[in-house]
């Protein structure tokens, strides 16, 4: 069997073809989007909201660092983003720091909330 008796017999036009290559790339382009949307759908709902932080003014003490003022400041991150935190905030530009400096520690405000008086 030839194609041309093949297309006669099945009614395959060249219109139809067309029309079959275009409703594919369609269906194609939903379901990349489809994708794209759960996925960004995933991401936006594995987010934890970061609480707002609140700055706290410390004395520096004889044998303190930033890393043990960061470690000890109670917020649940990785200490190294608290430390680079610390020294944006103060306008720092490397972690030395001197004991009577006065440097501004980031702090959850729920808990400055609890320690005012």
């Amino acid at each position: 069997m030839s194609i041309h008796s093949y297309r006669s017999q099945h009614q395959i036009t060249y219109g139809y073809i067309k029309e079959l290559r275009l409703n594919r790339l369609v269906v194609g382009a939903l379901i990349v989007l489809t994708f794209i949307l759960a996925m960004r759908y995933a991401l936006v709902v594995n987010q934890v909201p970061e609480e707002p932080l609140m700055y706290q003014p410390t004395v520096v003490q004889s044998g303190d660092s930033l890393w043990d003022l960061a470690a000890n400041s109670g917020l649940d991150q990785d200490t190294r983003d608290v430390v680079f935190q610390i020294m944006q905030y103060n306008s720092l530009a490397d972690t030395t720091i001197v004991p009577g400096q006065v440097i501004y520690i980031p702090v959850s405000s729920t808990s400055f909330a609890n320690e005012m008086p």
